[in-house]
């Protein structure tokens, strides 16, 4: 009989008992496969000059290492495209768009990448190495995370994805596993993978070996239970005001503790993305004050040109609405005025003030002869 071992997934943080003697296992909650301590064969091993010192992450396209480097002081994140994603050359290709753009954007919450190549066929991407968990960990370890805790992290997200706009860059995979917080209480956003400028399609074909993160069409990619409408259709369709939307879901999951929306499949979730209203945040978690459960209920609307117009104006509300989180009445009057009927009552009221106005006029005039 095996003896069972206690393994942790990097990529959930879930520790759970093991007992085949296979050299890796899948993790029971999300499927990442786990390699099981001192059956690593790349541990030990260096790849652009940085030394392999144990696997801290995996996904259906990647694995992450903890690496040192001889002439650098520190820790790195070594991210590694697997040799079976590797086979498709446009893997390798989003990869190094990967590393590129993130060198590019160069903001505090958004992790480091400090160079990229391919080594013996192998791409490799050296991030700066965040000793913290993971959102989604976070919030797996305490249900659910207070407001304002939350409030604060996804604001300085929200800030990372103004400056991405800037660049006319988007994300795309805003979730909890995509937020990294350190000790001292910083979000870095990481997995630029699905990313792309504003206008670049050819980013969106993708060959992986499972389907958890496609759409009913095949054609669009992200997390079913973060992505909006239009990105559940077609990942063509995501501009800014997707990551808004994205980043509100991942709001609402950490203090309520659960998905916007849930069920038995990704295209049941997805189902109910496109149908399903979106339930209110203080619905489900009374201590959520009014203005910010309005807030996520914005950024979450089905219409893109209903949400915020992108991650500026988020946070800017955000802002307002941490200040004063029980005036719910601010975003109400924004959401309506973005409304075409609210655009229709605004022009009857003005009309209705200029006839009064008229009406007051005329017999102010008929009194004075």
């Amino acid at each position: 009989m095996p003896m069972p071992v206690s393994l942790q997934c990097g990529s959930c943080q879930l520790i759970f008992v093991h007992d085949s003697t296979a050299a890796a296992a899948a993790c029971p909650r999300c499927h990442a496969p786990v390699a099981q301590p001192g059956k690593d064969a790349l541990v030990g091993r260096s790849i652009g000059g940085y030394r392999l010192k144990k696997r801290v992450g995996s996904g259906a396209l990647s694995v992450v290492y903890l690496a040192d480097h001889p002439a650098r002081t520190g820790d790195f994140a070594i991210k590694l495209l697997t040799r079976e994603a590797a086979r498709d050359e446009e893997n390798g290709k989003r990869f190094m768009r990967e590393a590129a753009l993130c060198r590019e954007i160069q903001h505090p919450n958004v992790v480091v990448v400090h160079e990229s190549g391919l080594e013996n066929g192998i791409h490799f991407m050296a991030m700066e190495f965040v000793d913290g968990p993971t959102m989604e960990a976070a919030i797996d370890s305490k249900k659910r995370l207070p407001w304002r805790q939350v409030a604060d992290l996804i604001l300085q997200i929200g800030q990372a994805l103004a400056h991405m706009e800037r660049s006319g860059i988007i994300h795309r995979d805003i979730k909890p596993a995509n937020i990294l917080l350190t000790t001292s209480g910083i979000a870095k956003l990481i997995d630029l993978g699905f990313a792309k400028r504003l206008g670049d399609d050819a980013v969106d074909r993708v060959k992986t070996s499972t389907d958890l993160e496609l759409t009913m069409q095949g054609v669009s990619m992200g997390s079913p239970a973060y992505m909006p409408p239009e990105q559940v259709l077609d990942a063509k369709q995501a501009d800014a005001t997707a990551d808004v939307y994205s980043l509100g879901a991942t709001f609402y999951h950490a203090i309520t503790g659960q998905t916007p929306f849930s069920g038995k499949s990704p295209y049941e979730v997805m189902e109910k993305v496109l149908k399903d209203p979106v339930p209110l945040a203080q619905d489900q978690s009374p201590e959520v004050p009014i203005a910010i459960s309005m807030l996520i209920a914005w950024t979450m609307d089905k219409s893109p040109s209903q949400r915020p117009r992108g991650a500026s104006e988020f946070v800017k509300e955000l802002e307002i609405a941490i200040f004063a989180p029980e005036d719910g009445k601010r975003i109400a009057a924004l959401r309506n005025r973005r409304r075409p009927w609210g655009a229709i009552i605004l022009i009857g009221a003005a009309a209705t003030s200029v006839l009064v106005g008229l009406g007051v006029l005329m017999f102010w005039l008929m009194g004075k002869h």
